[in-house]
């Protein structure tokens, strides 16, 4: 059976590249991530193995494929200078793949794992007090805008949930389920595997803004860099803790609404770049508030882990 299923796909890729030379640009487009999503389908039954045997490869190149498409292929399909419509384009990308994510995770089984399925009952009593910290980064950005200069419609209103929703689901899912999971699960036969995995999963969220040094300065994005890959671990350190994905998503959510809140409802708002004495008093805010609640629930679940294993 998979024999036959192979040799249907060989053939419909030899009759693809016939037919995809008279297609457009975005036809083609269409149908050569067609033809990859087949191709991705024929290789489940052997996906998880494939991933654990190559986890940092595995992480990245999943990292490098959902930044491509997000970057990529927006362009195809509108070309107005708008940023909000952008963001709308954005968005929606992140939602398909979104599901892509979500399709592997539940085909490796690992859906209660990087806990999609805890219930609210179920987390620790004390999840609100952990939260208070990364809260609180939402709070000095909201607080730091001038009220009297804000315009809310119904309009900028959707697409500002939309779109931070969006982006918190999106990463959230890619990085503390998908990719923060896979590397734990590869290596849990290690001493630390928890705390390496979730600094791990940090940097490469980290680093993946450097992509932003096309449309930003490069202190702007090297200061980006360092804010997202300590978020990533206090967004990680929230996970183990509650064993949930949910409160992080929220929290990532939140925070990202706050930081927009300005761009969205103070019309003409122009955001210029900050000296890198600014930067420096934000990433000393962001470590204390975020990098450093994550690493303490971070190695108190290693902590723990270290010692189930002795028992």
């Amino acid at each position: 059976m998979k024999c036959y299923k192979r040799y249907c796909l060989i053939a419909f890729q030899n009759i693809s590249g016939v037919f995809i030379g008279s297609l457009s640009t975005s036809e083609a487009t269409l149908f050569s991530l067609t033809v990859t999503l087949m191709e991705t389908i024929n290789i489940m039954t052997t996906l998880e193995k494939s991933l654990l045997n190559f986890p940092i490869t595995s992480v990245i190149a999943m990292v490098i494929i959902c930044i491509t498409a997000i970057v990529f292929i927006p362009p195809l399909f509108i070309s107005v200078d708008n940023q909000f419509d952008k963001d709308i384009a954005h968005s929606i990308i992140q939602l398909v793949l979104t599901g892509g994510v979500f399709a592997i995770i539940y085909k490796c089984n690992w859906i209660k794992n990087i806990g999609l399925t805890t219930k609210f009952k179920n987390w620790p009593s004390r999840w609100w007090l952990v939260s208070i910290p990364m809260s609180l980064l939402a709070l000095l950005n909201v607080i730091s805008i001038d009220s009297s200069l804000l315009v809310f419609d119904i309009g900028k209103l959707t697409r500002w949930m939309f779109v931070n929703f969006t982006t918190g689901l999106f990463e959230e899912l890619l990085l503390r389920g998908f990719c923060f999971y896979l590397l734990f699960t590869a290596w849990k036969h290690k001493s630390n595997a928890l705390f390496k995995a979730a600094i791990a999963q940090a940097v490469i969220f980290g680093a993946a803004h450097i992509v932003n040094l096309t449309i930003a300065e490069p202190l702007d994005v090297y200061a980006q860099i360092i804010y997202a890959t300590l978020f990533g671990i206090g967004f990680a350190g929230l996970l183990v803790y509650t064993q949930s994905i949910w409160l992080p998503l929220f929290i990532h959510s939140i925070i990202n609404a706050a930081s927009g809140f300005g761009f969205y409802f103070i019309p003409g708002l122009v955001i210029e770049s900050s000296d890198a004495s600014s930067y420096v008093v934000g990433i000393v805010i962001i470590f204390l508030l975020c990098g450093l609640p994550g690493l303490f629930l971070l190695k108190n679940a290693n902590k723990k882990l270290a010692l189930n294993k002795i028992d």
